[in-house]
């Protein structure tokens, strides 16, 4: 496979090569007004002075454009690249294409032009004429392909946001919670049946939640909260006095988070503290300056679990797609902590 892939590059650099000298033969031709059809050593001469005019066009433009793009988005800042890349490459074709031909007249004749104002208007004409071409021939490659990559780019996050919103599904009905709930459920049904009827209620609520919600990008504070409550109602039934969750954030229907998100942090709290009576597990979530901070308590057990981190990043994943807001994990004062941004419909 590896020789296979080498023969095909050196196949691809040969026809190029061959591709270029050809182009610099006819641009000897054209360029000489034909002469060099009639004089060898003009078309040696003017195939020579096409290489090295390609060659400096080609590393030094490519050198520029890569330095371009990595200080200049063609999509976040179109108007600075646009003019800035432009400048640039006609300015350094200019000066290298004068340069190269200033070489080559010393290099044929031992000397340098004279007068030399008439040589540089005329070899000027042809430099503005070829380092225009060449500029706008890159600058127009360089924005298409910027969009081209973009709307690659585009397309795959979205695929794996699919995927993630898939695996989020599948999240919330996976055998283990089910298990857990079906176990809580067995005991109230014989314990006490009224509060069994409300267990299924708030699960059945939980699922009606996810398969209504499971393909938006948003919903609002308020249908959240009401998730989120009765998601903590079932849990503050299998782990009672040893789970404490204070919930402190407004029913409001004019902001937004990403579904299931504050479920998913309260569900990697559970996952990898320890939850017991004598260490009771205290999960806070409150609305603070534009994000939903979800905090607890770190009680880290001796055998910790290995996280997958899946979670976290399907919410990353999520908000990448709908805005450049970012989840914010961070420990303080013996706390782990998560802001999931809020966002209105016009942000």
């Amino acid at each position: 496979m590896r020789n296979f892939s080498t023969n095909k590059k050196k196949t691809f650099f040969l026809y190029s090569f061959i591709g270029i000298l050809v182009a610099s033969v006819l641009s000897a031709i054209f360029f000489s007004e034909g002469r060099a059809l009639q004089d060898a050593r003009i078309l040696v001469y003017g195939t020579l002075w096409s290489l090295v005019v390609w060659f400096t066009q080609s590393f030094g433009n490519g050198y520029i454009i890569s330095r371009l793009d990595k200080k200049w988005n063609w999509l976040e800042t179109p108007i600075t690249r646009l003019l800035i890349g432009f400048l640039s490459l006609i300015t350094y074709s200019f000066l290298a294409i004068i340069a190269v031909n200033l070489t080559f007249y010393w290099f044929i004749f031992r000397e340098f032009p004279h007068p030399f104002v008439d040589w540089a208007t005329y070899n000027g004409k042809i430099a503005v004429s070829i380092s225009i071409i060449i500029s706008t021939i890159l600058t127009s490659m360089g924005f298409f392909r910027s969009w081209r990559n973009s709307k690659k780019q585009e397309e795959k996050l979205k695929l794996e946001i699919l995927d993630y919103k898939y695996k989020s599904l599948l999240n919330q009905v996976n055998p283990h919670f089910l298990f857990n709930s079906l176990n809580v459920l067995t005991s109230l049904v014989y314990d006490d049946q009224d509060l069994a009827v409300d267990f299924i209620r708030q699960l059945s609520k939980i699922y009606r939640y996810t398969l209504e919600n499971r393909d938006r990008d948003l919903v609002s504070l308020k249908e959240e909260r009401s998730f989120i409550e009765s998601y903590v109602f079932l849990l503050k039934i299998r782990f009672e006095d040893a789970l404490i969750v204070n919930i402190d954030f407004p029913e409001n229907e004019e902001l937004f988070v990403l579904p299931m998100a504050m479920q998913i942090i309260v569900e990697n709290a559970i996952k990898h503290n320890k939850v017991s009576v004598q260490e009771a597990l205290t999960i806070n979530i409150k609305l603070e300056e534009g994000y939903i901070v979800v905090s607890n308590n770190l009680q880290l057990p001796e055998n910790k679990e290995i996280s997958t981190g899946f979670g976290l990043e399907n919410i990353q994943k999520r908000l990448a797609l709908i805005t450049e807001k970012k989840l914010s994990i961070f420990q303080e004062n013996g706390s782990f902590n998560a802001k999931i941004p809020v966002l209105t419909l016009s942000s």
